[in-house]
């Protein structure tokens, strides 16, 4: 009986000592002696959680800008080892992109890229698309990639609108579709144009004697169907997407403007990161937006295959005829596009001396 007793409390014994030290696991090595309580008993602590960017855009995911985005977060994740989770919002998700431009700036969203909406808030970012200010993709590349022009334009937005510029995906040069055969500067007369409700797209029209109307992107498509306009503008991936061949015959190779949207971040989210992490997103967002630009360049070689195939006759303007342009807007546009957006005029005039001097 006495035996019987002995090992019910010995079993008791076990049960309370596995109860209190049932979490800890062996010391490593296997050594039970000389490494003092602390050796290989630390439990380790909970994985942090990751970092999350919410990134914001206007196209959909077959639009390069898309497609190089989706790029960005495949590299950041990897290189990261899963410290960064991106999260993208790519064809207005969220809304407009006035919207969700002011979650951008407001913080509810980490990056985005509202385009020229950017200048309500601070106007310089329009310096770029300043009418015919660039002639071929290797010029527009050269300035945004190569020089820090841009960074010099940009360099006073964290203080003054709470966000930065890192980075830039072109979009690309806005040309002009039709239903009625342009082939040379006068026919722009009274051709029922639209374009976005942006001054300088209007003045730039206006100065061709073009009647311009200003309409939403969203309305655009339902007007040319039904004859209210004859013509509009914008890039060639924006035609393709759209699939505006089938409203429009004609495409005039104008090259009007160049735009590219310039990569933003919220400013207190940029500056609560390590410097470890700002290298890294840094160092993606630049093989990002090489990687976009080398993208939009081949992407429009293919769009004009591709429109070309759908039907649309396609005029390329000869040198003069893109001269004539040039200086009728030059000298009926420019003046206004200065006084509009204080100092435009001497980053225009940068811009204009490093591409002479290359």
């Amino acid at each position: 009986m006495k035996k019987f007793i002995s090992l019910v409390l010995v079993l008791l014994m076990v049960l309370a000592l596995t109860a209190c030290g049932g979490g800890r696991s062996a010391p490593s090595g296997g050594n039970s002696g000389g490494g003092g309580e602390n050796s290989g008993n630390r439990e380790s602590s909970p994985p942090a959680e990751p970092t999350k960017v919410r990134i914001t855009s206007q196209f959909g995911d077959e639009h390069p800008q898309s497609v190089a985005l989706y790029k960005f977060k495949e590299l950041l994740e990897e290189r990261s080892n899963g410290g960064f989770v991106v999260e993208l919002y790519t064809n207005n998700q969220l809304g407009s992109a006035e919207v969700w431009q002011d979650m951008m700036i407001e913080g509810s969203v980490e990056m985005s890229f509202p385009g020229g909406n950017m200048a309500s808030y601070y106007n310089l970012t329009s310096v770029t698309e300043c009418p015919f200010l660039f002639t071929t993709w290797d010029e527009a590349r050269y300035i945004f990639m190569e020089t820090d022009l841009c960074e010099q334009m940009n360099a006073a937005m964290p203080e003054q609108v709470g966000v930065r510029s890192i980075g830039s995906i072109p979009i690309g040069f806005r040309v002009t579709t039709s239903n009625k055969e342009i082939t040379q500067v006068k026919d722009y007369n009274g051709l029922r144009l639209r374009v976005p409700n942006v001054n300088y797209c209007v003045w730039l029209f206006e100065s061709l004697k073009a009647s311009v109307i200003s309409m939403n992107f969203s309305e655009m498509f339902t007007a040319l169907e039904q004859g209210t306009v004859d013509a509009q503008e914008n890039p060639y991936s924006t035609i393709l997407a759209n699939s505006l061949y089938e409203v429009q015959d004609y495409l005039f190779d104008s090259k009007h403007m160049f735009t590219a949207h310039f990569w933003y971040v919220n400013e207190a989210w940029w500056q609560g990161l390590t410097e470890e992490q700002r290298e890294l997103v840094q160092q993606c967002v630049d093989e990002t937006c090489a990687y976009g630009w080398d993208l939009a360049i081949a992407e429009e070689e293919s769009i004009i295959t591709q429109l070309e195939e759908h039907g649309i006759k396609i005029t390329y303007p000869s040198d003069e005829q893109r001269a004539e342009l040039k200086q009728i807007v030059q000298e009926n546009v420019w003046p206004k596009f200065f006084e509009a957006y204080p100092g435009s005029e001497e980053y225009v005039t940068m811009i204009a001396e490093a591409l002479s001097a290359r």
